[in-house]
């Protein structure tokens, strides 16, 4: 593939457990084989990236971070080592300063030929003076790279004030005296954005004095967002975006074989922004996964579209709620209740077809989404005979009074169950199907109440 992106990459810069040695090399071989070219190490959990950012290495280490490098090599992507000293460097310190330049030489001594320097969520408040102090702190470090053993190397900025219009002093201040060589990230009008505008890119790019490089807060799902799987496709993305900036690096999820569903749609974006489609490419990276399970893959992932680009419920099971409650209102109980029942039935045969994958680690990544989608799904079940033996009661109750009140009594209990399965899934951990299913599920609890209090 070939993108009209400089830069078309994956940073593992998420909160949460790093991805192991295997991963990153499986996830190098992916971004070879679908047009990534370059890969930034910034795993905040890392402690020598952040807390120890001045301490060296161990060996242990260092050998992984060479087997990995010569790995990027040999797919032909760009291996970026970053380094975040924001929460602890004296910026006036010539101690300070040599030894990240001799921390990021140890990795230039490795192979690395570009490097980032990071200032991202720190507590000092971003003022035109910080600004001028971390670039000309990056300034010396590129200056000392190229000129070192390293030789020319290519250096990526991360700002502290990273996201917004970029209308503040301190982001003047950075285009004002950073080096235009060096890259500078930026998420977008907001930390996790819905969406990047060419106007936006344009009017960012005035004040850095140099093409935006987007940092790109999807598909992860650190922090706040744990409960969500961000496999849905990549939307928002202005077609126009690469006239008025260099390139997008996303953050994938800690779930690094899941991530590969939705980077393929970034990949097909990066590789044709102006012609892509999104469904398109979140059904062919379906079928990538299986050709066989993609009808399963598409299903669950619609149900799984909760996250910063897709905030809303999902679509497809507001759909089938809304066709539900068209049917009844048209006193059509019976279809509507065959056609919510076969949605939640389908719901439980895509768990088993999707625990079945052959990707076993992509299964073990979305295991606990497919869980509570199946929790979700009989609990629609449940909800549904209620429904129905609530109708039959009202409306063809049994001529024996003992077998009317024991009819009623049994669908009391089942009643009560769903009522502790709706207590009990305040607690389910994930956001799997949104509120669709629980709103659905509640409202007839609710509602039968006065039919089903005994």
């Amino acid at each position: 593939m070939t993108s009209a992106f400089r830069w078309q990459g994956i940073i593992e810069g998420f909160y949460g457990k790093p991805w192991s040695l295997q991963e990153r090399k499986d996830m190098m071989q992916f971004m070879a084989q679908n047009g990534f070219n370059v890969y930034v190490y910034a795993p905040k959990l890392d402690p020598y990236h952040r807390e120890k950012w001045a301490q060296p290495y161990p060996d242990e280490i260092l050998d992984e971070l060479r087997e990995l490098v010569r790995t990027a090599n040999t797919a032909g992507v760009k291996f970026v080592f970053a380094i975040s000293p924001g929460l602890s460097i004296d910026y006036t310190s010539v101690a300070d300063r040599e030894r990240l330049i001799s921390k990021c030489q140890s990795l230039g001594d490795l192979g690395v030929k570009a490097f980032g320097l990071f200032f991202d969520d720190i507590p000092q408040e971003p003022t035109a003076q910080l600004a001028a102090d971390q670039a000309q702190l990056a300034n010396s470090v590129y200056t000392a790279l190229a000129e070192g053993s390293t030789g020319p190397c290519q250096l990526f900025f991360c700002p502290t004030k990273y996201q917004g219009d970029g209308q503040t002093s301190y982001v003047h201040a950075i285009g004002e005296h950073l080096d235009t060589a060096i890259e500078v990230f930026w998420t977008g009008p907001h930390v996790c954005s819905q969406e990047l505008r060419s106007e936006h890119a344009e009017a960012v790019s005035k004040v850095l004095r140099r093409p935006v490089l987007f940092w790109d807060n999807y598909p992860v799902n650190d922090a706040l967002m744990g409960a969500e799987l961000h496999i849905g496709p990549y939307t928002g993305r202005a077609p126009d975006l690469p006239d008025f900036s260099s390139g997008i690096i996303v953050n994938p999820m800690e779930a690094a074989e899941a991530s590969k569903i939705p980077l393929r749609t970034v990949a097909a974006y990066m590789s044709n922004p102006q012609e892509y489609e999104p469904g398109e490419a979140w059904r062919e990276s379906f079928e990538a996964v299986s050709a066989e399970a993609a009808g399963a893959l598409e299903r669950f992932g619609e149900a799984n579209l909760i996250s910063p680009l897709h905030p809303e419920d999902p679509p497809r099971m507001q759909q089938a709620v809304a066709d539900y409650k068209e049917r009844a209102a048209s006193f059509d109980f019976t279809g509507a209740m065959t056609g919510l029942g076969q949605f939640f039935d389908e719901m439980k045969r895509d768990v088993e077809v999707l625990r079945n994958l052959p990707n076993k680690a992509l299964v073990d990544d979305i295991e606990p989404w497919l869980q509570d989608y199946q929790r979700w799904a009989e609990c629609g079940q449940q909800t549904l005979a209620i429904m129905r033996g609530t109708f039959s009661l009202l409306l063809e109750p049994p001529a024996d009074e003992t077998e009317r009140r024991e009819m009623q009594q049994t669908l009391a209990h089942t009643r009560r169950q769903l009522g502790l399965t709706l207590k009990e899934a305040i607690d389910w951990p994930t956001k799997v199907c949104g509120d669709v299913v629980r709103r659905f599920c509640h409202d007839v609890y609710r509602g039968t109440g006065r039919y089903l209090s005994g």
